[in-house]
């Protein structure tokens, strides 16, 4: 399954980005991508990077609300509403609370 990209350049709107990030020989990141170190490969500067599309985030999180783990991202509202059913059987299956996020687009 292919990976979507959600983010893109706040100023060409294209989804050629690039995060600066620290990672060991083996590939592995040692810290998170700070928004201070993106690059647009398009514009050839840095920029900010901002959301495509609205972005709804599902999490399953533990009853007493101490952590959670994200374990879809959707950017069609269609698809979030034809797999929401089988999401929640799932975390009640394991144990936890089906819990989501909006994220609207900032304004263009």
């Amino acid at each position: 399954m292919s990976k979507t990209k959600i983010m893109c350049c706040s100023v060409c709107k294209k989804d050629d980005i690039s995060w600066q990030v620290w990672a060991d020989e083996l590939n592995n990141v040692n810290s998170s991508p700070e928004d201070k170190f993106v690059y647009c490969d398009n514009c050839e500067e840095e920029t900010i990077a901002t959301l495509k599309k609205p972005v709804i985030r599902v999490y399953f999180e533990t009853p007493n609300h101490s952590s959670c783990e994200e374990v879809a991202t959707f950017t069609e509202e269609k698809y979030f509403d034809a797999c929401y059913r089988q999401l929640e059987e799932v975390a009640k299956q394991e144990g936890y609370i089906l819990t989501e996020s909006f994220s609207e687009l900032e304004d263009e």
